[in-house]
């Protein structure tokens, strides 16, 4: 959010909550498909309720680790720290910033100076 120029901050929050709010759905949605599906097949296969659940839940929660692990490894190689430069410009920036404040601060003593 902070790349993001201020006049498009409202549609990159925007897009930032219902991306997250989406993967959330899709996530609980696969993992319950693979917990019903590995549940469906083991009671086919002539387990008890109890234990065809908790193999559909372990399926389930491999996968949960398996997709989190995947997500991390992305995040790591597309949010690396950018390179120095970035920075020298926000401190060149800052400094420009200062440079107009102590000139008018000088243009307002000259003024206080000369009125009667």
């Amino acid at each position: 959010m902070q790349a993001t120029p201020p006049a498009r901050a409202g549609i990159a929050s925007a897009l930032l909550n219902a991306s997250r709010e989406v993967a959330g759905l899709l996530g609980i949605t696969v993992i319950g498909a693979i917990l019903r599906t590995r549940r469906a097949d083991a009671l086919r296969a002539g387990a008890d309720p109890v234990h065809a659940f908790v193999d559909g839940y372990h399926l389930g929660l491999l996968v949960t680790i398996l997709l989190l692990a995947a997500g991390v490894a992305v995040s790591y190689v597309t949010l690396r720290p950018r390179a120095a430069a970035p920075t020298a410009t926000r401190e060149s920036a800052a400094v420009g910033e200062l440079t107009i404040v102590d000139e008018l601060a000088g243009e307002l003593m000259v003024a206080d100076e000369v009125a009667p």
